[in-house]
């Protein structure tokens, strides 16, 4: 970016300076005023790289996991869907409301809460019955609580051997500019893959429990 650019020219004649100085060791005064000159411009240097990682676009970044359970795809597909159960496995979320079209609209999407009781809609962008759907958050809503600026999120199920099912979940995020996006952005890429698969988890022991069910034979 521009402010690269020019906290890198600054940067190199601080560097100019010093290399100056060593070689050509000038008397005491001229050393002095080399550091009256060059300090202001090094402190200008940092500060201009700063403010210029704090406005850059951090870009997309992907967390996905992906994980082989026991149910079949149909099973796995079911739970998938569940949003009740949905909410009570993810730990960020107290309730999840199903899909429904939005009023006036051709969208379908749905309202998700938070454990604080904030919430936000998402809108369903794709849906492939029995394998796979994504949905888009509105993450410039009034209560939406993340610092992102886009988040988008699939969940895929496909098949992988007799009674089993590869299980896919995936989020797509861009955080706002500044550092509290560039954080959260970390935060998710380190803890975001153990909750994925907890929930995953979850789903597993659903399928198994449903086939155990009496309702179920």
């Amino acid at each position: 970016t521009a402010g690269m650019i020019i906290a890198g020219a600054d940067a190199a004649w601080v560097v100019l300076m010093i290399m100056f100085v060593a070689g050509s060791r000038p008397p005491t005064s001229g050393i002095a005023l080399v550091v009256v000159t060059t300090a202001p411009v090094a402190a200008f240097a940092v500060l201009q790289a700063l403010a210029a990682l704090r406005l850059a676009d951090p870009g997309l970044r992907t967390v996905e996991v992906h994980r082989t359970i026991e149910g079949t795809p149909d099973a796995t597909w079911a739970v998938m869907t569940d949003h009740d159960l949905y909410a009570r496995l993810a730990p960020n979320l107290s309730r999840v409301g199903p899909f429904t079209p939005t009023q006036g609209t051709a969208r379908t999407g749905r309202t998700c809460w938070d454990i604080r009781g904030r919430h936000w809609d998402e809108t369903l962008t794709s849906w492939e019955p029995g394998r796979t759907f994504s949905v888009e958050i509105d993450t410039h809503a009034e209560s939406y609580p993340y610092p992102l600026e886009e988040m988008r999120g699939t969940w895929s199920v496909t098949p992988s051997g007799p009674g089993r099912s590869l299980v896919t979940m995936r989020f797509e995020v861009r955080p706002r500019r500044g550092a509290a996006g560039r954080a959260f952005a970390s935060a998710l890429a380190g803890t975001g893959p153990a909750m994925m698969r907890k929930i995953i988890t979850g789903w597993e022991s659903e399928v198994t429990a449903r086939n155990e069910s009496p309702l179920a034979s």
